[in-house]
């Protein structure tokens, strides 16, 4: 019974937050980024040419789920979320970006 209390807080914890992003509120915003910069960073550093493309994707990630977080539905993940934004920003580096040698219809892993 204990765990589910803390599973409803949590839930309920979460959705203030994201109300709290949907309102722009830039200090949830900013907590957002350091709570996924890490893993967001390390996914584009792993596929990308270099540490500046990576940072790039990675910022721009961020900034594309602020400026769309209001298309956030409350039943999916927010990090899920987050992920499809750096995806998004991946592929199109990849199709428009500085022509890192991916060919169109080649498997680009993500």
């Amino acid at each position: 019974m204990g765990h589910e209390v803390e599973k409803i807080n949590a839930n309920t914890d979460e959705r203030e937050f994201i109300n709290r992003l949907k309102a722009g509120d830039k200090g949830a915003f900013e907590q957002f980024v350091l709570e996924n910069q890490r893993l967001v960073f390390s996914y584009c550093l792993s596929r990308l040419p270099s540490r500046e493309d990576a940072e790039d994707v990675a910022q721009e990630s961020f900034l594309r789920a602020f400026k769309s977080i209001s298309s956030f539905r409350a039943e999916a993940s927010l990090l899920g979320f987050l992920q499809k934004e750096k995806d998004r920003q991946f592929f199109l580096r990849c199709l428009y970006g500085r022509g890192w040698g991916f060919a169109l219809g080649e498997s680009i892993a993500f």
